[in-house]
């Protein structure tokens, strides 16, 4: 698909996928929702019917802000040392790691939910640990987690979509979340707060998998001043050293990747809690899958109007 296309098959599938729950869940969830808030007939029956919409006005603004994220970049000046008066700029973006913190964060907490299924049934002290870990019960006919800390570290609030969305704010104002102590007390904790514990975990995670993506790829600063070096790129005003290079590097990518993890587990929590059609992670996915597309359609174009371009490129 790469080689005869644009982008991915899988890119492909997954926007499409999102783009086709949007669509699915608006004209399917939010326009039934509104519908039946107008025909109720009451003062707040338009106020009502408005808010219904408002999964669907919080899934652009996160589209919109994961985009507007996705062009804020630092660009170093770069000389080649082989050639005079050939330079470039190396782009440093903002979202150094992409969204890839949030989905390895998000796909942690919902294994965790799994993890200790086989193991709820159990009795005695482990039975007990296990229950203060994660309480399962059956929802129409599926074992799904219920309580327990785990439950408190997973994004387990009301849905926006079923009573209209000034019930879901009052829910999440006035609601509470099981959490069940070893010895069979459980403890209330507020839906308020299991928002704020699902964020500090999830923001936490974002920045221990970002900085391991960056060592594990390639893309430390170490290995990209030795990738810099080989090519024959440096820094202007620095003498040709990939230590030179780094301490530069050091400046910017460790502060770019922890900023930048933070702000996709912010993101990412926020598209969750306001009830985003699509999920938190699937909107980001999708703008940066159509980011992505973006870009690769400015460099064939660059390319093709530039044939000594791609001449370089191929050698």
């Amino acid at each position: 698909m790469v080689k005869y296309g644009i982008t991915s098959g899988i890119n492909l599938f997954i926007a499409g996928g999102v783009a086709y729950s949007i669509v699915a869940g608006t004209f399917d969830i939010l326009l039934p929702l509104a519908a039946s808030q107008l025909a109720q007939g009451t003062a707040t029956a338009i106020p009502q019917a408005v808010l219904a919409f408002l999964p669907l006005v919080f899934t652009v603004i996160v589209f919109l802000i994961s985009l507007f994220v996705l062009e804020m970049k630092i660009e170093l000046p770069l000389v080649f040392s082989q050639f005079r008066g050939v330079g470039g700029r190396l782009p440093i973006p903002f979202l150094y790691v992409s969204v890839l913190p949030v989905i390895l964060a998000t796909s942690l907490l919902y294994s965790l939910g799994v993890w200790f299924q086989p193991l709820s049934h159990l009795g005695g002290g482990l039975g007990s640990f296990i229950q203060f870990l994660a309480v399962y019960s059956n929802q129409s006919g599926t074992s799904t987690i219920s309580g327990g800390l785990i439950y408190l570290i997973q994004p387990n609030f009301p849905v926006p979509y079923t009573s209209g969305y000034g019930t879901y704010i009052y829910q999440l104002e006035t609601g509470w979340s099981p959490l069940n102590m070893p010895g069979g007390a459980v403890w209330e904790v507020p839906t308020w707060a299991h928002f704020v514990i699902y964020l500090l975990v999830l923001v936490c995670l974002c920045v221990i998998f970002g900085k391991f993506w960056v060592e594990m790829t390639g893309q430390s600063p170490k290995n990209m001043a030795e990738q810099l070096q080989d090519v024959g790129w440096q820094i202007p005003g620095f003498r040709r050293d990939p230590r030179t290079i780094e301490s530069v590097l050091n400046n910017y990518l460790p502060t770019i990747t922890i900023l930048g993890s933070i702000f996709v587990g912010i993101l990412a929590a926020f598209a969750t809690i306001s009830g985003a059609i699509g999920g938190g992670m699937g909107v980001l996915l999708t703008a940066g899958i159509m980011y992505a597309i973006y870009q690769q359609l400015e460099r064939e174009n660059l390319i093709e109007s530039y044939p000594a371009l791609n001449n370089l490129l191929s050698k």
